[in-house]
């Protein structure tokens, strides 16, 4: 489907919003100014690779192979001031990598050995976006929200 990421750095908040197969759906994400390791659990002693680097929507990226048993792929993040360097994902939850990710492609598999095939990727970025989503024509993610 499609998503739309919305990085507010004035109030610290990311807000996903994903249109798939006409259901509209949001998830909002505090942005904190610490820096710490996503790396956890099952992937904390997993070494990344660097892959080099490579340019994704005007920014530079940085790649990284990833070989956890948990989400086995890559990931190219930026370390732009554009983005909240903390900014947490499902693929950099699983890697030292820092920086917003860009793109990240592979397998995610969960407890239960189930594989999902995972991909994302920034397809434009707008600063100062004068672009109009009502959140009211979206349902949170998540029942508490």
């Amino acid at each position: 489907g499609d998503m739309i990421t919305v990085i507010d750095l004035k109030n610290k908040v990311s807000v996903v919003f994903s249109n798939a197969n006409g259901e509209k759906f949001y998830v909002s994400y505090q942005i904190t100014d610490e820096t710490s390791n996503n790396n956890s659990g099952q992937c904390a002693d997993v070494t990344n690779t660097k892959l080099g680097t490579k340019t994704i929507c005007g920014y530079s990226c940085q790649g990284y192979k990833i070989p956890c048993p948990a989400f086995s792929g890559e990931t190219w993040v930026t370390s732009s001031s554009d983005f909240s360097t903390s900014y947490k994902n499902a693929t950099n939850s699983y890697s030292n990598a820092s920086g917003f990710p860009m793109l990240a492609k592979g397998t995610i598999t969960n407890s239960a050995g189930e594989k999902t095939q995972y991909f994302s990727e920034v397809k434009d970025v707008k600063k100062n976006s004068s672009t109009v989503i009502k959140k009211a024509d979206y349902k949170s993610a998540f029942a508490t929200e």
